[in-house]
């Protein structure tokens, strides 16, 4: 069953909360979706086809950590995908946790504050100021087939986001 992207919806159990472009108010820096309870996320680019290779972090049904030696995978030019936006932003230093389904496989992710610039300007949502904050070394993903679950332990930056790259 696909996500509808166009409906605001708190996914219970578990802190995630889907996000329509309508409710983005044209930034992501840190303040701009402040919550102590829910982990933002947005659809950004639907159906479209790479237009050259892509070196992603993955692992299939198993935990990607920020700041390790995870995986990648390499998505050649031609591959038609989806994005979604993850983006956590907490007032103190603490710790959420979500699971959300994408509905489709996810092939891979951009994690780092580099992978996330370098893919803003193909994937990212025209009119929305991005600034790369990627995950720390404290935040644990697990990827099983279309379910992300994520922790995010907000240390330094106050904020954590992941780029998520699904089939269509």
């Amino acid at each position: 069953m696909a996500v509808d992207p166009t409906r605001t919806t708190t996914i219970p159990p578990a802190g995630f909360q889907l996000l329509s472009t309508g409710d983005l108010t044209g930034d992501l820096l840190h303040g701009s979706l402040e919550s102590a309870t829910v982990i933002h996320v947005f659809r950004e680019v639907v159906a479209t086809p790479l237009a050259a290779d892509l070196t992603l972090r993955a692992h299939v049904d198993g935990v990607a950590m920020a700041g390790d030696s995870a995986d990648t995978t390499v998505l050649t030019a031609g591959t038609v995908v989806c994005t979604w936006f993850v983006h956590s932003d907490v007032p103190t230093q603490q710790a959420l946790t979500g699971t959300f389904d994408f509905g489709e496989t996810i092939l891979g992710l951009a994690m780092s504050d580099g992978e996330i610039d370098g893919t803003t300007s193909e994937y990212g949502l025209d009119g929305i100021v991005y600034d790369g904050a990627g995950t720390e070394g404290s935040d644990s993903l697990t990827i099983t087939g279309s379910v992300l679950e994520a922790t995010f332990q907000l240390i330094a930056s106050g904020r954590d986001q992941i780029r998520v790259f699904t089939a269509c």
